[in-house]
């Protein structure tokens, strides 16, 4: 029994986030548990810097006068590690130096073993290194050394292949084949291992550890230790949360200017996500099915990419190819601060401490209209923005107000980057399916649930006030089912009188020419009804939406054009109905129907 319960709480160590290997878990220990005692809080005394990578050299400057604090010439090679006294720098060779953070003078040098670097991470006194193993029949090693003096003290070598450690209190948290696995930092001892719920090796995997709580991931997937260990997955991400290595940590790349950050750390039913795209750089509400909800702010920079983005508490700093640093406002976008370049540069870590970073958030400022930014993104032929275009499109197209929906359906039909480029054609492709999806920023649960709230009928004495509030929530999220089941109310002759005001009025927000069938059905079955014309303003809005679609192009203007002039030239039509249909007509100037596009239409009459 006791070596039963011994092994349960090892099933606790990650979190219970997995099963249990018996034979590989140490019998006891809690990973949550260990990461709380001696983790140490950043100092509060140490000076800002950011750390430029530049070719052949590191730049360390003054974020405020952008005075060069220390510069070495040495060539970075991996990604490098920070504590609130040293930067670690892998470098040429396959060696680790750690640096004065504040004077950039070396502490050690020391060769890694192994063959290449997998990743580092650092914690207290401790810096723990993933490397491809060297040994014979061994793929990779876990080393752990001292940050005072960068010796060995142990090294722990694995047969699976391993990817970027994280570190806290006095555990080391490494991807390790399908599993993560927990190690003691002191002796690199096992404490616990679990089973990830992750596709692809643990070589493009990697440990995020933030306040108390621990992730594991690669791309746009992750587990959350500690929380049954469900995977979750970023939908429609044009990035990747936790960037990705094919084995080797080969250094700041390319692939870091487009780059995804994601609040991790925020307990809350959406996450704040802000996408670096190269020149631009778009600030967005995530909901908790993991799809962009809503914009918050957009940035486009006139000339010249993002190398490097990097949230500081309040601030994103923002570090250009030739070395020039903008920061903005995390809440807001505003501009708070702009440095000029300088050298060329292939990355930056910006090093800031919790005083500097914190500051105050925002408002967004006065008149800035981030539609307009996002319509800005969308119109620039630089090719290169096209993963900052896609999402710009959906979260257009998740906007509440159909007038901003219908940018995406301009850009769909090429009234919108109409060149015949492979960027735009995409573009195009990308907004053409957006189309034919649903809109709206709530989830895909809210949605079925105001979709089965429409489709109950009206019962006698029935409490209607679930349908009555689906009817409104419908205009803010949905899918062309939504649609579908707001016709099916409105010709069902049990809904009152002003459940069909409510009908009417939501499909006029929506705009979507698939409500022509039932608002014409409507508008021929009761216009010759005076009760109806009189007592409700239901059917004159049914017109004037008719009207407002009729003006347009396609099969539906078509077919609401036809729908108009029959009613209005039925000597039984209710005579302000028909004056206010001519009256519209003509105002809006819409094209006379002949009789060829009656016929289908009234073929379908009833």
């Amino acid at each position: 029994m006791r070596r039963r319960a011994a092994l349960a709480l090892v099933g606790l160590a990650l979190g219970g986030c997995a099963r249990v290997l018996p034979e590989q878990a140490a019998a006891h220990g809690n990973l949550l548990a260990h990461a709380e005692p001696g983790r140490r809080a950043p100092s509060s005394h140490a000076r800002a810097s950011i750390v430029l990578f530049e070719h052949g050299g590191v730049r360390a400057i003054d974020p405020v006068d952008a005075r060069t604090q220390w510069y070495l010439p040495l060539e970075v090679t991996g990604h490098p590690v920070a504590d609130e006294g040293s930067v670690y720098l892998p470098v040429s060779g396959h060696r680790v130096v750690a640096v004065d953070r504040e004077t950039g003078t070396p502490r050690w040098s020391v060769a890694l073993p192994g063959e290449a670097l997998a990743g580092l991470a650092v914690g207290g006194p401790w810096l723990v290194a993933s490397v491809i193993g060297a040994r014979r029949g061994h793929r990779a090693a876990i080393v752990g050394l001292s940050t005072h003096e960068g010796h060995v003290r142990w090294q722990r070598a694995v047969d699976h292949a391993v990817g970027v450690p994280a570190v806290g209190g006095d555990v080391a948290v490494v991807p390790l084949g399908r599993d993560a696995v927990a190690l003691r930092l002191s002796s690199g001892r096992e404490l616990a291992r679990a089973r990830l719920a992750l596709p692809g090796s643990a070589a493009s995997q990697r440990v995020i550890h933030q306040g108390r709580a621990w992730f594991v991931g690669g791309g746009t997937r992750w587990v959350e230790l500690g929380h049954g260990g469900r995977a979750h997955e970023l939908r429609g991400a044009v990035a990747p949360v936790f960037p990705e290595h094919a084995a080797v940590d080969a250094g700041h790349g390319d692939d870091e200017r487009l780059r995804l950050w994601f609040d991790l750390g925020e307990r809350a039913l959406g996450r704040d996500a802000i996408l670096l795209s190269r020149r631009a750089v778009i600030a967005m509400r995530v909901g908790p099915d993991g799809a962009p909800q809503r914009s918050r702010w957009a940035h486009l920079e006139d000339a010249g990419e993002f190398v490097a983005m990097q949230v500081a508490g309040e601030r994103v700093v923002l570090v250009r190819e030739d070395g020039g640093i903008v920061t903005l406002s995390r809440a807001s976008g505003r501009e708070i601060d702009r440095i000029a370049g300088g050298e060329p540069v292939r990355g930056a870590m910006v090093l800031v401490p919790d005083r500097v970073a914190r500051g105050h958030a925002d408002e967004p400022e006065s008149g800035r209209d981030v539609i307009a930014d996002l319509h800005a993104i969308v119109r620039d032929a630089d090719p290169r923005l096209l993963p900052a275009q896609r999402l710009a499109a959906e979260l257009l197209w998740r906007d509440d107000q159909a007038e901003v929906r219908a940018a995406v359906l301009a850009l769909a039909r090429g009234q919108v980057r109409g060149e015949q480029t492979a960027a735009a054609e995409a573009l195009r492709d990308h907004a053409a399916a957006l189309a034919q999806g649903r809109w709206g920023g709530g989830t895909d649960a809210d949605v079925l649930a105001v979709v089965e709230a429409l489709r109950q009928r009206p019962r006698f004495g029935a409490d209607d006030d679930g349908r009555a509030g689906a009817i409104r929530q419908a205009a803010h999220s949905g899918r062309p089912e939504v649609v579908e089941a707001l016709g099916a109310l409105l010709l069902d002759p049990g809904t009152p009188a002003a459940e069909l005001v409510e009908v009417v009025q939501t499909l006029a927000q929506l705009r979507d020419p698939a409500a022509v069938p039932p608002l014409s059905t409507f508008l021929r079955r009761y216009h010759a009804d005076q009760a109806v014309a009189y007592e409700s303003s239901a059917l004159r809005g049914a017109a004037a939406l008719l009207v407002e679609l009729a003006a347009g192009e396609g099969d539906d203007a078509r077919a609401a054009r036809a729908a108009l002039q029959e009613v209005a030239a039925d000597p039984l039509c209710e005579p302000s109905l028909r004056a206010f249909i001519h009256a519209q007509l003509a105002a809006r100037r819409v094209p006379a129907t002949d009789t060829h596009e009656q016929a289908p239409v009234l073929s379908a009459r009833l």
